[in-house]
């Protein structure tokens, strides 16, 4: 609801839905901490605090490298099979990836260059830390943590959920990513290519600068007026 934010253009309903559902949850509130990938001015007469993404210390204590492999983290596993076959395509480049199959406690490789991990959050920051491009749906945390770290990032938001695609709408209006309906890696390498490094500088510098903002705004109990 801040004014700074582009709904997606359409799903009028499913907008319609989510507004009444926020106001739902912060029935009562004296304020509304928005997380945002941009630093905006705040929104008294909606009551709206604009604070930074929170970031776990674990990333933050990251020293990020850029090498030649893709990360992407993947919880449906039906979209596993477009990186498979991309990945039979262009053997030359590396994907690391997670997956969420039950029935998979183990790594599995598929070719030299595409390898499946089951879920792990050290495993995964260890590769988030290292990895030139991050894959992934349009969840907002595992994002802001990419975006830290400045990554080359593509959203590829779930199907049919709205709260996705709002982020991924987002985060490129933020310049901290590019989407699309499909997992199209061409895109995520094209646009590592050609990408500027300071809207991630931008992002990591109001993180860092105002990371104790929503900390402080509750702790000294400030009102909205």
């Amino acid at each position: 609801e801040h004014p700074a934010f582009k709904k997606p253009a359409g799903h009028f309903k499913n907008y319609c839905y989510f507004i009444f559902y926020n106001h739902l949850t912060a029935y009562g509130s004296t304020a509304i901490m928005a997380l945002s990938f941009t630093e905006e001015p705040d929104c008294p007469e909606k009551k709206i605090v604009v604070c930074p993404p929170l970031i776990r210390f674990d990333v933050k204590n990251l020293t990020p490298k850029c090498d030649n492999f893709i990360l992407s983290y993947i919880l449906n596993y039906g979209c596993c099979e477009e990186i498979k076959n991309w990945a039979i395509l262009h053997p030359e480049q590396k994907i690391e990836a997670f997956w969420d199959k039950k029935d998979e406690s183990e790594n599995k490789s598929f070719g030299p260059n595409l390898i499946f991990y089951p879920i792990s959050g050290q495993k995964f920051l260890d590769l988030l830390q290292n990895c030139s491009t991050y894959i992934t749906t349009g969840g907002f945390d595992s994002i802001s943590e990419a975006a830290y770290l400045q990554k080359n990032i593509l959203m590829v938001p779930t199907k049919n959920h709205y709260e996705q695609l709002c982020n991924a709408h987002d985060a490129t209006r933020a310049k901290l990513a590019v989407f699309d309906s499909f997992f199209n890696i061409d895109l995520a390498i094209s646009e590592q290519k050609t990408r500027s490094e300071e809207p991630g500088r931008v992002f990591k510098n109001w993180v860092d600068s105002n990371s104790k903002k929503l900390v402080d705004f509750v702790t000294l109990e400030k009102s909205i007026k």
